[in-house]
Parts: C-alpha cells; structure tokens; sequence
C-alpha cells in the first residue's frame, strides 16, 4: 500500500524524522539524532543498527551501496529501506546476487523502490540496455548515467528527467582506430536545452576532429550546463583553439593537459562562481593554479594531481574560505618552505571536512611540517576523513600520526584516517591501537604488515580486533559509540 505522494506508511508516518536525516551528512549526527528519539519504527531501528554495525553502508552514507552491505546485514538493509530515501548502486550483477531471492529481478526491486535509487555506476553498454530501460522506467530520482557513445543518440531520449549527469565514455580497445566520429553534439545538444536546468557533462572518449569541435560548440553555448569533466584530448584541443568562454560553468575537471591548456580554460570561466575545481596533469608546475584560488570564494571542492609544486603564493592565505575538501593526488613538493606555506592555508579554512594527500611523500625533515597540520586538522577544523595513503611515511611517521591520535579528545570528529600503501610493522599498529583507544567511531585504515600477514597474529600482538579486507590491508576501529 501507498500514501498520498508515493509515500510508504512508514515514510509517510515519520515525515518529519526522515527529513533531517536525509540532511544529516555525518553518519555519527545520524547515530545521535535516531538514539536520542524515545522510540523508533522498524525502518528507522534497522537503519540505527546498519550505522552502529555494518562499516561498508556507514562508510558510503549519506548515499549507501546496498549491494555492499554484506548478507550478514541485508536482513537490516531490506528492513530499513523505507528509511533510505538515497541509494546507489555499483553493479547491478551484485545487486541481484546480495538481495538473494528476494526480489525476482533488479526492476522488480527498483519498481518497489523508485524513489530511493539516485545512482547506478555501471556503464550502460549493449549488452545490458534492455535491463536499462526498465530501471529507466521506475528510477524517478535517478540522477546520473554512464553511456556508452555508440549509444548515446538512442539512450537520451528515454533517459528520467531527473537525471543531471551523464557521462559518455567508450570503451577503445574495441575498435581499430580511436577518434571515432560518434555525432554526439546534436543528441547532446538536445539534452541539454530541455527539462531540468543545472546538468553535468562527463566526456571520456576519444573524438575526431569535427566531432571535438561540434561537441565543444555545444558544451560552451549551453546555459543549462554547470558541470563539465573532460577526459578527452580532443575535447580540450578543440576547446582552447575555439576561444569559447565557459562562464555557465560551477564545476570543472580537466584531466590529461599541459597546465598551460588547463589554465587557458581555467581563466574563461566566472571563478567568482566556481564550486568545484579539479587539475590532473603530469609533470608541470601547480603554482600556476594557485594564485588564482584567491579568486573563488565559493570554492568548495579542489583537487590537484600528479604535478609539481614549486612555491606557494602568499596571496593564499586568505582564499577559498568554503573550502570543505582538498584532495593532493600525487603531488610532489619541492620545499618543506612550500610544504610548510601550502598546510598553513589549509589551517585557515574552517569548513575544510576531507584532506587527501594520497601518493605525496614525506620525509623526517619534514614530518614536524605534517604532525602541526594534522593536529590542526583533526583537533582544531572538525575534519573528518584524512588520507595518508602511500606517503612512505615509516614507522616513525605512523608513530607521529598515532601520537597525533592520542592527544586527541575523545570529542574528536575525525571518522576515518587512511594509512593504506604506508608498510607498517606491529609496533606502529600498537601505537595506533593506543592512539584510537580513548576515540569514539574513528576507522584508521592500513596498508600489509612487514612481519606477518596473519590476523590472529597481528590481534594476539596487538590486543584488539582488526579486519583483514582482501587486497588492500586491515581495518582498525575505536570503540562504538
């Protein structure tokens, strides 16, 4: 049975409950707002139980992966889904394998469900189009899609108006020759200039030389786009000779380009208004970008890759106050004077929530540089997921970053600190085990152990449970709350 506007009974009796979950971003504020009513329906229960017990929907939330959720959890998943108004789904393959038997088909789940599935990562692709079409039918809030380019002309048309972001992508291998001709500008064309306002665009495909220049016409003469990820050569190419401005622009990926490209396109947006800012590039030098983040006060999200990082500008001290995640894939440093200038901005910024330093390097000389930043990130700016993954940081520097954690409060908000691809011994993992001891809800993810790869071992010696994830290390939690 339904209430009125699609709503179960359940979702219809808890209205107002469900809304401020559904705003609740930290899975911890959701812990505490369900634990604080005096009762709870079924729905809302499981979803309490799924948050305190199964780390895989805790650690997607406020957009869980239900085929994640492991089957000694699905009894909860299936129980709360009334309560889940946002779903994703990475592979429809697993999906129907975990809810095992419980519904007859993936339709027939989305069909009971149409409100709750905001995603499916998997490309659509000829093979699996049929199944497509039905989930096109039911998924009322589906928001982004995958399509191969093949497809496109023939897939838009039946896409949900509730989509807001496609991305084309095909697959090179299968072809003789890359830069094929796929026409894509005038089914895009026609996307975009009809239903909702405010789309995004992904394109990840090789295209000829017409189809980049027609694609890119498009692209910067569409009002209604504010998205746009390009992961294609030609694309960019066709882009910066075309001289087209971008100022419809929020959010911006540019991906395998000189600096120098990027930064022709980078200056024909309206920074004023940009959100979300991400530079992949090889070898060249970052600094370049930098001066100009004094001029995106609204930016929310940066990430830069793989290039070098010379100087820091001083103008950066007071830029990007909204700031709320920074993500440094792979960027090499040159100084720990521009190491030390680079954290010290990121200090500054009081909406800052993720820190990614993935794949940099660290040394003793410049540990001290990192263990001040750390501390403020943790302990003074609220964030809450750090990641140190392949830093090379040593026993020393995991001892840094366990001491770190032990001078703490047990108020921290920190959820999850990432120390995969560091090889760590066991006397670093008791330090760390010491350091989350005393912290409520803290996940600190680790890389393989020099001595053993044995759980039992590392448990016997270490006095705490850890969790062996297959191909990527253990897991470490701190007491539930």
């Amino acid at each position: 049975m339904r209430a009125r506007d699609g709503l179960t009974p359940a979702l219809a009796l808890d209205h107002v409950i469900l809304l401020i979950v559904k705003r609740l971003f930290f899975p911890r504020d959701v812990v505490a707002f369900l634990s604080a009513l005096p009762s709870l329906d079924a729905p809302l229960a499981a979803l309490l139980g799924l948050l305190t017990s199964s780390s895989p929907f805790k650690k997607h939330w406020p957009m869980p992966t239900f085929e994640k959720v492991g089957p000694q959890h699905m009894h909860l998943a299936v129980a709360a889904l009334p309560a889940i108004t946002c779903l994703q789904i990475r592979s429809l393959w697993t999906l129907k394998r975990a809810l095992g038997g419980r519904y007859a088909t993936v339709g027939a789940f989305a069909a009971a469900w149409p409100h709750a599935i905001v995603s499916i990562k998997e490309n659509v692709d000829r093979g699996n189009l049929a199944l497509f079409r039905s989930l096109f039918q039911h998924c009322s809030q589906l928001g982004d899609v995958s399509i191969d380019a093949t497809l496109l002309a023939e897939v838009l048309p039946s896409l949900p108006s509730s989509i807001c972001h496609i991305s084309i992508y095909h697959d090179n291998a299968d072809d003789d020759n890359n830069g094929v001709a796929w026409r894509l500008a005038v089914p895009l064309q026609e996307w975009l200039s009809t239903g909702r306002k405010k789309k995004r665009v992904t394109i990840r495909c090789a295209l000829a030389p017409d189809d980049a220049a027609a694609v890119a016409n498009v692209l910067a003469t569409a009002s209604s786009l504010t998205g746009l990820d390009m992961q294609s050569s030609e694309l960019v190419d066709a882009l910066v000779t075309s001289d087209l401005s971008l100022p419809h622009l929020t959010r911006f990926t540019i991906s395998h380009s000189s600096v120098n490209m990027a930064m022709q396109l980078i200056t024909r947006l309206d920074l004023a208004t940009l959100t979300r800012l991400d530079v992949q590039t090889m070898v060249d030098d970052l600094g370049v970008v930098l001066p100009l983040l004094s001029t995106m006060p609204r930016l929310q999200e940066l990430r830069l890759s793989y290039g070098r990082l010379r100087k820091t500008p001083l103008a950066l001290a007071n830029a990007t106050p909204l700031l709320r995640e920074l993500t440094l894939h792979g960027v090499v440093v040159a100084s720990d004077d521009a190491l030390n200038e680079l954290f010290q901005w990121t200090c500054g910024l009081q909406q800052l929530r993720s820190v990614s330093c993935d794949g940099m390097r660290f040394h003793e000389g410049n540990l001290p540089i990192l263990q001040s930043a750390l501390n403020h990130w943790i302990n003074v700016s609220g964030v809450t997921d750090v990641c140190l993954s392949d830093c090379k940081l040593g026993r020393e520097g995991v001892t840094m970053v366990a001491a770190v954690l032990q001078a703490s409060p047990r108020s921290s908000t920190l959820e999850r600190l990432d120390l995969r691809s560091n090889v760590v011994d066991l006397c670093s993992v008791r330090a760390l085990v010491s350091g989350v001891a005393h912290l409520l809800d803290t996940t600190v993810l680790l890389g393989r152990l020099a001595e053993t790869h044995d759980t039992s071992v590392i448990e016997s010696a270490c006095g705490v449970h850890v969790v062996h994830q297959h191909g990527s290390g253990y897991t470490l939690y701190s007491p539930r709350s």
